[in-house]
């Protein structure tokens, strides 16, 4: 996993701001740009941004379904990205990560965040 560079709160379906509380607040991440990836053929699968965190941070998708759990990077008042996949990278061996893929919804401008 890379050094983190910033943190996420996240939210797990049907919770979200301003009214709920994080499920996971605070969480140290690395946060990278990866612009409009993803195969064409499944529109549930297109992603803006690749995040790394620690294996045990009990973050997760609803693939195959459309995306509806939340990450706000760098808090719950910040930026909004929809969870598209999780995968657990070098799971059960030294080392293991999680790689969350993110589609960025809606910027709080202006932002140094991202």
């Amino acid at each position: 996993m890379n050094v983190p560079n910033t943190t996420f709160d996240f939210y797990l379906s049907p919770h979200s701001p301003p009214a709920d509380q994080p499920d996971l607040a605070g969480i140290p991440c690395n946060l990278q740009g990866d612009f409009e990836q993803g195969g064409d053929a499944e529109a549930n699968l297109r992603w803006t941004h690749r995040l790394t965190c620690d294996a045990s941070v009990p973050v997760r998708d609803s693939f195959p379904n459309p995306p509806v759990n939340r990450v706000y990077i760098p808090n719950r008042d910040h930026t909004r990205f929809d969870v598209i996949y999780v995968e657990t990278v070098r799971r059960g061996r030294a080392g293991s990560f999680k790689r969350v893929y993110l589609e960025r919804k809606e910027a709080k401008w202006p932002t140094v965040e991202l």
